[in-house]
């Protein structure tokens, strides 16, 4: 066990991700809310999006960018959303984090009022 320095640290590491985390999420739900279109999102938070919508072969995380989708679009959005280039792990986990929680707390077919694809 590390010590008492050393834990605190992490723990100081640990909840400054999770900030970080709903602070992007806050700004996902407000670019939703508000209806903007996708191509006026700054790009870090549209390839974000793209990412929790793609799940790549992950059997669960692929159900959830399904439900997410689904919540979004009212349906699979027109064709798959494009894939992009895999992230170093702090944004996967972002894109975990908005297929965890964003239909939950944006209203059904959010996304239609931005576009109807994220491509």
């Amino acid at each position: 066990m590390g010590s008492a320095a050393e834990i605190a640290e992490l723990r100081r590491a640990v909840e400054a991700r999770i900030a970080r985390e709903t602070e992007i999420l806050g700004a996902v739900l407000r670019l939703l809310d508000r209806g903007v279109r996708w191509a006026d999102w700054p790009p870090e938070l549209l390839d974000l999006v793209r990412e929790a919508l793609d799940a790549g072969d992950d059997p669960v995380e692929s159900a959830k960018a399904r439900v997410l989708a689904r919540h979004l679009f009212r349906s699979e959005p027109p064709g798959r959303p494009a894939r992009i280039a895999r992230h170093s792990a702090p944004k996967s986990a972002l894109a975990e984090r908005l297929r965890a929680d964003l239909a939950g707390l944006v209203r059904l077919g959010a996304g239609l009022a931005c576009g109807r694809s994220v491509d």
